[in-house]
């Protein structure tokens, strides 16, 4: 941030009397702030913003602005009212910016706006616990996924923490907390981005565009590496499983997907949790 200030403080001893090397010098360390600004917006923003891409496309306008000043003070056009721009002030750079710098200050207003209202619509939709979508947001991925698949077969996963309660008793509800957020980990890393939720408590859920086959291997996948997990978390002789339960459709609605996806569930904790079990076979654990 200081790389303008010195610039300017070690060069102004040989340029304060030549007003072209000012103009240069002050240009140049515009435009090249006004292109780190917009580079900073497009690359590296915490959140994609609708009016971020207004200001950026306003800051390099003001680069081009400033570079094209620099230009004017080596080789004047000979036109009165683009040479206005090469003076320290004129009634044409006033203009300028009485129009620009409330619009880029009115856009920035703009993008802490938009940044609440998306920090709103995150804790309405996101699980604050383990960052992924809550029940509302799941339902709604789904019926939007369910809707899209155009008649193809549709498979419904039900994740239920094996023992959760007892993992609370004995190691305390942080440490119950850490075991949820470890699986909403494993659910980002096997399955598909907005495919998946936490329905509550230690249930999670996911809805996936796939045959049943497929997706009981998917939550095969993801009972093995949570078992894995949860023996590195705490410790190889604490069982920290998960039941499953799949059912799939070509037709069914998300509602009853998810009672017939709960039907198998049930069926795995009967047989013993630490199990995926479909609506027609049971996957014993590996």
């Amino acid at each position: 941030m200081m790389t303008g200030v010195v610039l300017w403080v070690a060069a102004f001893p040989f340029i304060y009397d030549k007003p072209e090397y000012r103009l240069i010098l002050v240009a140049l360390t515009t435009g090249a702030y006004s292109l780190a600004c917009a580079w900073e917006l497009g690359r590296h923003a915490v959140q994609p913003l609708a009016s971020q891409r207004f200001a950026i496309a306003l800051l390099c306008l003001l680069a081009f602005f400033n570079f094209m000043r620099g230009g004017l003070a080596i080789s004047l056009t000979s036109i009165a009212w683009i040479d206005a721009f090469a003076h320290r002030w004129s009634s044409e750079m006033a203009l300028f910016l009485v129009v620009y710098t409330p619009t880029l200050a009115f856009i920035f207003l703009s993008m802490a706006k938009e940044s609440v209202e998306l920090g709103y619509k995150r804790a309405a939709f996101i699980d604050p616990l383990t960052g992924v979508p809550n029940r509302r947001a799941f339902m709604q991925n789904a019926a939007r996924l369910v809707g899209a698949t155009g008649g193809k077969s549709v498979s419904c996963l039900v994740f239920d923490l094996d023992n959760f309660k007892s993992i609370n008793d004995c190691y305390g509800h942080d440490v119950g907390d850490d075991i949820l957020v470890l699986f909403g980990q494993i659910l980002a890393k096997h399955l598909p981005n907005q495919s998946f939720g936490r329905l509550g408590g230690e249930e999670f859920a996911a809805i996936l565009p796939m045959e049943m086959e497929e997706a009981t291997k998917l939550a095969e996948a993801v009972r093995s590496a949570f078992s894995k997990a949860g023996k590195t978390m705490l410790g190889p002789q604490t069982q920290v499983t998960v039941s499953v339960g799949c059912s799939a459709s070509a037709s069914a609605t998300t509602e009853a997907l998810l009672q017939e996806a709960d039907l198998a569930l049930y069926r795995a904790k009967d047989h013993g949790r630490n199990v995926v079990i479909s609506a027609f076979s049971l996957t014993n654990p590996q």
